[in-house]
């Protein structure tokens, strides 16, 4: 990935990385943003950017959620069913911090293709 970060505040941050990358992990349906979300491998969690003192489990959903409600859809995932392995590329990932935050801060990313969903 290669970043061009924009800071929002002393507490808050954000950054967006250009570069198509795999990751292999799971998706779920995400009932409160209504998409779907990616939850990267520890491997793979391990390569992506992010500050050393954010303790959250590293996830993204999509910036492009149409096209990933399609492709994920038609993998006839029922939203309501626990999360399903996969492979994916991702482009522009946007990392996004808040310190201290009352509402919650989602990283983002654009789904590029589904390059394996039955792992």
């Amino acid at each position: 990935f290669s970043g061009q970060e924009n800071a929002l505040s002393e507490t808050d941050l954000t950054v967006t990385f250009e570069g198509e990358q795999n990751i292999v992990g799971e998706y779920a349906w995400n009932t409160l943003g209504n998409d779907y979300c990616f939850y990267p491998d520890e491997e793979y969690a391990e390569l992506m950017p992010r500050l050393e003192n954010d303790e959250r489990e590293l996830s993204f959903c999509f910036s492009n959620s149409d096209l990933a409600n399609e492709l994920f859809d038609s993998t006839n995932i029922n939203p309501a069913s626990p999360s399903v392995r996969a492979e994916i590329k991702i482009d522009n990932y946007q990392y996004n911090y808040a310190q201290d935050a009352d509402y919650l801060v989602n990283n983002k990313a654009e789904l590029v293709e589904v390059v394996n969903s039955n792992l």
